[in-house]
């Protein structure tokens, strides 16, 4: 597609036309795509694409440029945002897991008991990943020290609706890892060599 196309499908974005909008996601998909490979892994790139086009998506009528060059800076500031935001995440994360791994004494009572800490820990940081951001971001907030009125505060949400959304969280984990570990393993132990016939009684 042309400049000069671009530039008119940018206006006609920004006046709600749907087949622009759609047109115009598409080709910022392919540029979301490019500066998200590099920096992200598949499944995280997807989400960050999603969350960057809402971002762009919402201001678009108001606040997008007109010229392709500048519409492109423009809507790449979104994803930079998000990137570090992901980051962030990604650290807060580590910092998390860090201060879990210290706590050893109080691990997370969403794995039964017959385990060690560390591996409970384990359990709770693979899966964790695992669940929608809906419901992951609440037991992160918790994990971090957080409370339902705080997180509430945050999200900009009812502080029931901060309870409920943890209280499923932690349901959907515990979920996670009792299928996770009610999965046979594909490994089998080799039987045990035969005695010698060689070795005397």
């Amino acid at each position: 597609m042309c400049v000069v196309d671009r530039k008119r499908l940018i206006r006609a974005a920004r006046d709600g036309d749907i087949q622009a909008r759609n047109a115009l996601g598409l080709w910022l998909c392919h540029e979301l795509i490019v500066f998200f490979t590099a920096r992200h892994g598949s499944t995280q790139r997807d989400e960050l694409i999603q969350e960057t086009m809402k971002d762009i998506m919402a201001k678009l009528a108001t606040h997008a440029p007109d010229t392709p060059d500048a519409f492109r800076d423009w809507a790449l500031g979104f994803a930079g945002t998000e990137a570090r935001a992901a980051k962030g995440e990604r650290l807060r994360a580590r910092g998390r897991e860090a201060k879990l791994r210290a706590r050893v004494h109080t691990p997370p009572r969403l794995v039964d008991s017959e385990l060690g800490a560390e591996q409970r820990i384990q359990l709770v940081y693979r899966h964790i990943p695992l669940l929608p951001k809906l419901y992951r971001e609440p037991i992160q907030h918790r994990l971090d020290g957080g409370d339902n009125k705080s997180f509430a505060q945050l999200a900009g949400i009812p502080e029931g609706t901060a309870r409920r959304r943890l209280h499923e969280g932690m349901r959907r984990l515990k979920q996670l890892i009792a299928d996770a570990r009610l999965t046979p393993s594909t490994y089998r132990t080799p039987p045990a060599a035969a005695p010698s016939s060689s070795r005397r009684s």
